[in-house]
C-alpha cells in the first residue's frame, strides 16, 4: 500500500515534542549568555518551525521527491516496516537537516540589535562529522538539490542576510552572512541549541543515527549535560505519534517492567526499537519484549523463557498468532553447525497440539541472517487490535515470572 510525502510528514510532525519540563535547565557552556527564558522562547521557536516545515513539505508533495517519493511503500519495504526507506525515497527531510545542521553547528549566535546566527561561507565546507559527511553532506549535495532546498527555507520564513541564495548557492562565493527568521525572533536562538544538543551526545556511530531522533523531533535534553553522555529518548515521546489506544497501552506497559525491575535498551540513536530485559542477564537469555514503533503502527516481540512450560501462553494464543511463531514445519532440529552467526544459535523450543517446534532466540530484529541463509524468520505482533494487546500483557506477566 503506497503512501505519499504528506503521510510521512504527519508521521513525523508527531514526534515532534510538545513542550519543555518546567525544571529543564541548560548547561553553562550552552548558554550563550542567554536567560532562562530567552533559552526556553529559542526551543520553542526551534519545534515550531519543524511542525511550520512539515506542514509545508506535506502541502507541496506534488512537487518535492516526486519520482522517488512514488515507490514509497511503507507496507512493502522488508524488515523496516517503512521508516529506513524514507531516506531512500523521501531524502527532502535528511537533506534539509544536515543544511540546518551545519548552519546551526558553523554559526555564531549574535543577540544585538537582534537574535541571528553570524555563517561564514568558507566555514560550510568544513566537515562536522568525517562518517556522516561521507554519505549526507551539504558539500556533497548538487547545487540544483541545495537551490530547491534553501528556496524552501526561505519560503519557510528564514532571511539570510549578506547573501543571495535565490539563483545559486555557492558558499565559496559567499562571505559571512546572518541568519534570522520572519516568523520568530528567537529561531537563531534554537537552530543554535539544537546543534548544540546534536553534537553533545556520547557514543553515537555517526551524526546521522540522530537526525530522527534528535534534530527532527527537536529534543533538546542533551544539553542538561556540561559533558556529553549517552543520549536515551522518553518513550512517551514515541508513543505521540501512535493511536491514542496504543499509546495509553504502550506507557502502561514501561510502567509496568519499569516497576518490575527491567531494564531498558534503545535502538541506536535513541528511540525505536525499545529492548526491556530482566537485569543481571544477557538481552538474549533475558529478554522481556522489543517494542518496535513504526510509521505503520507499533510491534511487540515477546521473550520466549516460558513458551517450554506446559502452561505456556501458547495455549491461550489463535491459530494465527500461533503459526507466526512457529519457523516452518520442520522436524528434525537444526544443528548450531548451520548457523552463520558467529555468537552460535540461540534455540528455544515450544510445544503446540503435542508436537515440539524450535525457534531462534536471535532471529528477526537481531541476526542478519534470518529467513536469509536461516530457515528462523522470528516474529512480532502487530498492537493495532485490542484482543492482541491483551494476550501481549498476559504473555509478558508470565514471562516475568519464569
Amino acid at each position: 500500500m503506497k503512501k505519499d510525502l504528506a503521510y510521512v510528514c504527519n508521521h513525523f510532525k508527531a514526534l515532534v515534542i510538545p513542550h519543555t519540563p518546567d525544571d529543564f535547565t541548560v548547561a553553562e557552556p550552552f548558554r550563550h549568555g542567554l536567560t532562562n527564558d530567552e533559552l526556553r522562547k529559542g526551543i520553542t521557536a526551534f519545534r515550531e518551525f519543524l511542525t511550520m516545515m512539515f506542514e509545508t513539505i506535506a502541502e507541496r508533495k506534488e512537487s518535492i521527491d516526486v519520482k522517488r517519493g512514488s515507490k514509497y511503500d511503507p507496507y512493502g519495504t522488508k524488515g523496516d516496516r517503512g521508516t529506513s526507506s524514507i531516506k531512500e525515497r523521501f531524502p527532502v527531510f535528511y537533506d534539509l537537516t544536515i543544511i540546518l545542521l551545519s548552519l546551526g553547528f558553523h554559526g555564531r549566535l549574535e543577540a544585538k540589535p537582534e537574535m541571528k546566527l553570524a555563517v561564514r561561507g568558507e566555514d560550510m565546507s568544513i566537515i562536522i562529522d568525517p562518517i556522516t559527511e561521507q554519505y549526507q553532506s551539504v558539500i556533497r549535495m548538487s547545487g540544483d538539490r541545495k537551490l530547491e532546498m534553501f528556496r524552501l527555507l526561505s519560503d519557510l520564513g528564514l532571511r539570510f542576510d549578506g547573501a543571495d541564495f535565490s539563483e545559486e548557492v555557492d558558499f565559496s562565493k559567499t562571505g559571512t552572512f546572518h541568519i534570522t527568521s520572519a516568523k520568530n525572533d528567537y529561531f537563531a536562538v534554537g537552530l543554535k541549541l539544537i546543534a548544540d544538543a546534536m553534537t553533545n551526545i556520547k557514543e553515537h556511530y555517526k551524526l546521522e543515527n540522530l537526525f530522527r531522533s534528535v534534530f527532527l523531533r527537536g529534543d533538546f535534553s542533551p544539553l542538561a549535560n556540561a559533558t556529553p553522555k549517552k543520549y536515551n529518548s522518553k518513550i512517551e515521546e514515541y508513543a505521540n505519534a501512535q493511536l491514542p489506544e496504543i499509546r495509553e497501552w504502550i506507557i502502561m506497559l514501561d510502567s509496568f517492567l519499569t516497576k518490575n525491575g527491567c531494564k531498558l535498551i534503545q535502538g541506536m540513536g535513541g528511540g525505536s526499537p525499545f529492548t526491556y530485559s530482566k537485569r543481571n542477564t544477557t538481552i538474549t537469555q533475558g529478554l522481556v519484549c522489543i517494542l518496535n514503533m513504526e510509521i505503520t503502527g507499533c510491534f511487540i516481540t515477546p521473550g520466549v523463557n516460558h513458551l517450554a512450560n506446559p502452561n505456556s501462553i501458547i495455549r491461550s494464543l489463535p491459530d494465527k498468532l500461533v503459526n507466526m511463531v512457529k519457523s516452518g514445519e520442520e522436524t528434525e532440529r537444526f544443528s548450531i553447525g548451520q548457523c552463520h552467526r558467529r555468537m552460535g544459535f540461540a534455540r528455544f523450543s515450544f510445544t503446540h497440539n503435542g508436537k515440539e517446534y524450535e525457534g531462534c532466540r536471535h532471529a528477526g530484529l537481531r541476526c542478519q541472517f534470518s529467513g536469509v541463509k536461516c530457515r528462523f524468520t522470528g516474529f512480532s505482533f502487530d498492537l493495532a487490535e485490542p484482543d492482541v494487546r491483551e494476550l501481549m500483557r498476559r504473555w509478558i506477566e508470565m514471562e516475568l515470572e519464569t
